[in-house]
């Protein structure tokens, strides 16, 4: 899966009808990389520079996804910290997503939040300065698209 900028997202979104969006906002001062895996097939990490969004349709599959998260291109193989951004999707039915680590946390200190996009309902997940329980939340209501924010303003 690809992640493309906001533009491009804006742009598709508005010329047809999809399911729900992802979007990651880097408001660190530090890049980051992307992997987004969902079944067999790993991607190249792709780059998210401080200040920066991506997005990526979210789509179906058996096992659910996982937005790997990495301070290096290829963290996800040398054993760095990993925050997962994951979830799992049944088109117009229901959406489960959540926040965890792998070998570590490179966030102390920084506050992360994923949930709906503002004015939308729906769960908000708030990590501040450190990593919190595993959480999942559920939206049984169809469809919905779902913002990460990398240091959020506390």
């Amino acid at each position: 899966m690809r992640f493309t900028s906001l533009l491009t997202t804006l742009a598709v979104t508005a010329s047809i009808a999809q399911a729900g969006t992802n979007y990651i906002h880097n408001n660190c001062g530090f890049e980051v990389w992307l992997t987004s895996v969902g079944g067999s097939d790993v991607p190249e990490a792709e780059n998210l520079p401080a200040g920066s969004y991506a997005s990526e349709g979210q789509y179906f599959d058996k096992t659910g996804t996982a937005i790997k998260i990495t301070k290096t291109k290829d963290g996800i193989y040398t054993s760095s910290p990993v925050l997962h951004f994951s979830y799992s999707y049944k088109a117009g039915q229901e959406l489960y997503y959540g926040l965890s680590t792998h070998a570590g946390f490179d966030f102390w200190d920084q506050k992360l939040t994923l949930g709906p996009l503002e004015g939308a309902s729906g769960t908000t997940i708030t990590w501040d300065g450190a990593p919190g329980v595993d959480y999942t939340a559920s939206y049984l209501g169809g469809e919905m698209d779902l913002m990460l924010e990398l240091c959020a303003k506390k």
